[in-house]
């Protein structure tokens, strides 16, 4: 998949070792919803300012039109 802006990145890990990258945090929700099957290990999304990735849980989403 095309990352248009890393600073919106998102990424997980599923429980086989399979990584996705997604464009945003909404693709890799759509992703997951399309796919009950799926176990997720982890998730990740990027930092806004510095662009280090972080593990989901612990990130703050703020919402914007």
């Amino acid at each position: 998949m095309l990352i248009s802006d890393a600073k919106f990145a998102a990424a997980s890990v599923d429980q086989d070792g399979t990584t996705r990258k997604f464009d945003d945090i909404g693709d890799l929700l759509d992703y997951y919803a399309d796919h009950p099957g799926a176990k997720v290990k982890a998730s990740f999304v990027h930092d806004y300012p510095s662009e280090k990735w972080l593990r989901a849980e612990v990130a703050l989403f703020i919402v914007s039109p």
